[in-house]
């Protein structure tokens, strides 16, 4: 019968034997899976991004986005609120502070697209 420390000696043996050959196909397959400095870059879209190009958005844009979001999670606040049944002073809060960011947009005029 094997002793339970012969069983982990066993298992430690296989797995440095394990082990070595692993870093021995690593140290033989790595000449042959060279890659050279072209490979290694990117290729999108037919372009080498040999230099980093930041493109910029533009202000238009970014402020539909902003009040998207905000308009959206307004709308989900009164999902929310017709679903759980609260009071109607609660929805009325809730429409009244729509209705200001639409006022303070217009009025700030901060989505015109002609500058």
């Amino acid at each position: 019968m094997i002793k339970s420390y012969e069983k982990n000696i066993s298992f430690i043996q296989i797995f440095i034997f394990i082990f070595m050959i692993l870093i021995l196909m690593n140290f033989l397959l790595n000449e042959y899976f060279t890659m050279t400095k072209s490979q290694l870059l990117n290729f999108e879209c037919g372009f080498d991004s040999v230099k980093w190009y930041f493109s910029n958005i533009s202000n238009h844009f970014f402020k539909i986005g902003i009040v998207f979001v905000i308009f959206d999670l307004e709308l989900m606040y009164m999902m929310f609120v017709i679903f759980n049944e609260v009071s109607m002073k609660l929805i009325l809060v809730i429409l009244i502070f729509i209705l200001a960011t639409l006022f303070i947009e217009l009025f700030f005029m901060s989505l015109t697209w002609n500058s």
